[in-house]
């Protein structure tokens, strides 16, 4: 009888941990998707090559759901230039030393070969694109999340330096870079949920920093620490799918 009882308790624990409403941030403001196309902001770099009118309305306003299976499936296309040169570029930023992931570091290199030749269509404010992963349930954990896949424009990232250069392993480099901006009051926000469903790929989880949350409660040193502060050496090679960087 006990051991139904504790058996019961448990599952009733564990029931309110996973469906709690409090648990997670589920109702947050966010742009719906009528109002989508108004909030985005293209650029042009005149380096790209295959500058092309981007037209975005009926893709939105369309929007379907990706089957994940689908994915994986073989598909016929154009392939793009050597490097990746299509809309969008790709590139892929790659660690090249025997240092913990520094996830942060290698977005602000990634950042600075992006700002010299890509195309792009961020929103007016900077975009928590990720808002409603499937790790989470499709739930937020918290308002303040700001990690995953984002998109800012150019100016608000050189603004607020990029990305805090100290944060080896993983976890608080998304929350840092959400004080930066909120410091320079460029609050990001999110669109609607339809546009804002990702599935995270099956990877090998980085070992947490034990010191995150030390770094954190420091005040912040913009000025002195992220996009002007990138003294490692690091390659650029343009392959057939992608850009690589890699950074030693």
């Amino acid at each position: 009888m006990i051991t139904k009882c504790v058996q019961c308790i448990c599952a009733l624990v564990i029931f309110i941990a996973v469906y709690f409403p409090s648990r997670h941030a589920r109702h947050y403001d966010y742009i719906h998707l009528k109002d989508v196309i108004s909030e985005l902001v293209f650029n042009i770099n005149n380096k790209f090559s295959q500058e092309k009118n981007c037209e975005y309305g009926a893709l939105i306003l369309n929007n379907t759901e990706i089957i994940i299976a689908d994915v994986t499936q073989t598909k016929y296309f154009i392939p793009p230039l050597i490097g990746g040169e299509f809309i969008p570029q790709t590139f892929t930023v790659e660690q090249n030393n025997t240092l913990p992931f520094n996830r942060a570091e290698m977005m602000n290199y990634g950042a600075k070969i992006a700002i010299e030749s890509n195309i792009y269509g961020c929103s007016h404010r900077p975009r928590h694109m990720s808002s409603s992963l499937d790790t989470f349930r499709y739930n937020l954990p918290y308002l303040t999340l700001f990690g995953g896949a984002i998109s800012i424009l150019t100016s608000h990232f050189k603004k607020v330096n990029g990305m805090s250069n100290l944060f080896f392993g993983w976890g608080g480099e998304d929350d840092n870079f959400y004080n930066r901006l909120e410091s320079h009051q460029i609050l990001p926000y999110r669109f609607d949920p339809e546009l804002s469903r990702y599935t995270m790929l099956i990877h090998k989880k980085q070992l947490k920093n034990d010191k995150r949350f030390q770094i954190l409660n420091k005040p912040l040193n913009i000025e002195n620490d992220g996009l002007n502060r990138l003294n490692r050496r690091y390659l650029v090679i343009p392959e057939n799918l992608f850009t690589r960087i890699v950074v030693n």
